[in-house]
């Protein structure tokens, strides 16, 4: 009686068979990288708690923009990727750098999004010293970014912009007396100065910038309503409006690898 397993003409089939069967179910899924984890890491606007609120409402769902991610991959993609939220509130650019290994490297992600800078501009952080100037700032994301090119130098990298706060709402919250003398302009112009090196820094290490502050913007010009203020919960943090368009914006780059 012959042995199937000894049949190396039978092997060779089945073998041929089994690997046409796996390729045909990956091209199934059309999964976005081949990878299983997604490691996000920033300050509160990551982190994404529900109890901030304001004039503009709040945020629904824990983990904000995360979250909503996460929920939208495992619908496509089902049990495929899992979204790590290692947002702090409080956090800048120093503090992320502090963690870096221990909350991001030590997890071995796939694809890394990174979105913090918010309190360097403000100039205050729970777990660092502030950056105080844009230059500081650019000195520790360089840091971010070149430590992590050492020890992971084919992960994917996205870098989330900073989104410009809404004066408006901020003076109708207990933020108004840290920033009495602020104007919108101000924000603008600080927050622009910002971005503009933190875009700068991500491109010359080939990472995907993304730019967030252009996201609430767009999204108000198309829809024929002027201004920003239906996407913020406080001035700062965004509400379940605000985080679900730019998890839809990170889903639609994490798909076209920019």
């Amino acid at each position: 009686m012959k042995s199937i397993a000894l049949n190396p003409g039978r092997r060779k089939l089945s073998f041929a068979i089994t690997i046409f069967l796996i390729l045909i179910s990956l091209l199934a899924v059309r999964p976005l990288f081949a990878c299983e984890r997604i490691v996000a890491i920033g300050d509160s606007i990551t982190r994404g708690d529900i109890f901030f609120a304001g004039p503009g409402g709040r945020n629904t769902i824990q983990g904000g923009w995360a979250a909503r991610l996460g929920a939208r991959l495992d619908q496509e993609f089902p049990k495929q990727y899992e979204v790590l939220n290692m947002g702090i509130n409080g956090d800048n650019a120093l503090g992320v750098l502090n963690r870096l290994e221990s909350d991001l490297i030590s997890k071995r992600p796939d694809i890394i999004i990174i979105a913090v800078g918010t309190n360097d501009v403000y100039g205050s952080s729970a777990s660092a010293p502030p950056s105080i100037t844009v230059e500081s700032y650019g000195a520790a994301m360089a840091q971010i970014f070149d430590k992590i090119k050492g020890k992971m130098p084919d992960t994917p990298v996205f870098v989330m912009g900073l989104s410009i706060p809404l004066k408006k709402y901020l003076d109708q919250t207990r933020f108004k007396f840290s920033f009495s003398s602020y104007t919108q302009e101000i924000f603008d112009s600080q927050f622009n100065a910002y971005n503009a090196v933190l875009k700068d820094l991500t491109e010359s290490r080939g990472y995907y910038y993304l730019d967030i502050a252009s996201i609430f913007s767009t999204i108000s010009k198309e829809s024929g309503r002027p201004g920003s203020e239906e996407f913020y919960a406080d001035g700062v943090h965004p509400n379940d409006a605000g985080y679900e368009a730019i998890s839809k914006y990170i889903y639609r780059a994490l798909r076209a690898g920019r």
